[in-house]
């Protein structure tokens, strides 16, 4: 492994190392609560907003309770996958080392990308999935059997 990926890999668990401490020490706001709400019956849809935030919610509440972890613990997980997707994108672009440490700074410093690591919105989930959405289909240029990037991108998609 590279002095890079190891950097890398320092950077990423530090973001999640983070992440976890504000998700399980900044109080939850109401509209967190509204969705706590709403996500004590999983449905497919709801009045004004989509229902991946609820199922996140509900099956973090089912895992570890009703206080801020369980409430937020996909909203993390999104946006970890999202920065490690963007990553992996960044990779294959051939950015430099520089570049992609900055990425993973970028990730803490924005303050939008730091709101939606710790705050339970439909955010997160939109960022995560439509960020492998367009990884997939970024993938399919140069792939020898597409294929399974397109079912990719279209399970992503939906």
């Amino acid at each position: 492994m590279s002095p890079a990926d190891r950097s890398e890999r320092r950077l990423l668990l530090l973001s999640a190392l983070l992440g976890v401490w504000q998700v399980t020490t900044l109080p939850l706001f109401a509209q967190e609560a509204y969705y706590w709400c709403y996500a004590q019956h999983p449905a497919l849809s709801y009045f004004d907003h989509p229902p991946m935030v609820a199922w996140m919610i509900w099956l973090g509440t089912q895992l570890f309770g009703d206080g801020a972890l369980g409430i937020r613990l996909g909203t993390l997980c999104c946006m970890l996958a999202a920065t490690w997707v963007g990553l992996l994108w960044l990779r294959r672009l051939g950015a430099s080392d520089w570049v992609r440490r900055a990425w993973l700074v970028s990730a803490f410093a924005m303050p939008m990308l730091m709101a939606a690591h710790f705050l339970a919105t439909p955010d997160p989930p939109l960022v995560c999935w439509w960020t492998v959405t367009m990884y997939a289909l970024w993938r399919t240029r140069d792939a020898a059997r597409p294929l399974g990037w397109w079912l990719l991108a279209g399970f992503a998609a939906g």
